[in-house]
């Protein structure tokens, strides 16, 4: 068999060198292999983005707030505070419509 000319084998070599396709298939090889190790700070503040997108997290303590259910006493600080204001206001109109019929 007849050795291939020097000519030929340096542009065989320069073809391999400047093929677009060879250039990028080690970086593909690499690029679908990396993974973040689960303790790096970017792995992390992704999650907790994640976490504070995330619609059922956002409506989480409010959905946790309607299961606990409605829970009113009568003896409650409020509701004492408004019988007591509705009271006075009543006492307030009766004198009210009293002196008017006077």
């Amino acid at each position: 068999s007849i050795p291939d000319s020097m000519n030929l084998l340096l542009a065989q070599a320069n073809t391999k060198q400047l093929s677009d396709i060879n250039y990028k298939a080690s970086g593909e090889k690499f690029k679908h292999k990396y993974t973040l190790t689960p303790d790096h700070p970017d792995f992390i503040q992704a999650k907790v983005n994640a976490l504070n997108l995330s619609h059922s997290h956002y409506t989480a303590d409010w959905n946790e707030h309607l299961a606990k259910g409605y829970d009113m006493r009568s003896d409650s600080i409020p509701i004492a505070a408004a019988k007591a204001s509705r009271n006075i206001a009543s006492n307030y109109k009766y004198k009210e419509a009293y002196e008017k019929e006077k």
